[in-house]
């Protein structure tokens, strides 16, 4: 009898063995990770709710700007300083870690500006409303590409790139030519 009370002892004892390891090890890393997942999930959330609201401020934004009418393109327009104004003006400068400017011919009388920054820790609100202005303010400027990598304490590292199309400055024969048709022009109408 001894023994076989020992036997159900030792049958109970290795039961509850398993049992307790069988949930450590199979149970709780489940549990662990469904409870990550859950976090992830809500932050998730929470950075879509906000980018519902800022696509909405922008929408707003953009019928704005819509009913004032935009700014037509002046004959001396450089993009690379017309960024650094307006980002000067945002406030949103101290985030620039970098600006490369290209700009290539496109016919004779424009060609296209090109402005490739990479901006720090840029809060998105402010990011938003820069790139409203930016892509707004003029009909020849617009945003080519905008990569954001998101970062929960500190803001946004983005990568923008920044093209415009604009006219470029007469030379001297199309300056001496342009003379010319504007005397021959004259001429004519005398």
């Amino acid at each position: 009898m001894k023994r076989v009370f020992s036997n159900k002892w030792l049958t109970l004892t290795l039961v509850g063995v398993l049992f307790v390891a069988g949930y450590e090890w199979g149970i709780m890393p489940l549990v662990r990770y469904n409870n990550r997942l859950n976090v992830k999930l809500s932050l998730l959330e929470k950075d879509i709710s906000e980018l519902f609201v800022l696509k909405e401020q922008y929408q707003e934004l953009v019928n704005e700007i819509e009913v004032q009418g935009k700014q037509s393109n002046p004959r001396a327009f450089n993009l690379l300083s017309y960024i650094q104004e307006a980002s000067d003006s945002l406030g949103v400068k101290s985030y620039i870690k970098s600006m490369r400017p290209t700009q290539r011919d496109i016919d004779e009388m424009h060609r296209e500006e090109t402005v490739s920054m990479e901006l720090s820790k840029v809060p998105l609100n402010e990011f938003v409303s820069s790139l409203y202005l930016l892509e707004t303010a003029l009909d020849t400027v617009w945003i080519v590409q905008a990569t954001c990598h998101p970062d929960a304490q500190e803001g946004m590292d983005i990568d923008l790139t920044v093209s415009a199309i604009v006219d470029k400055e007469p030379t001297q024969s199309q300056r001496r030519s342009e003379k010319t048709s504007l005397r021959r022009a004259m001429s004519t109408q005398q």
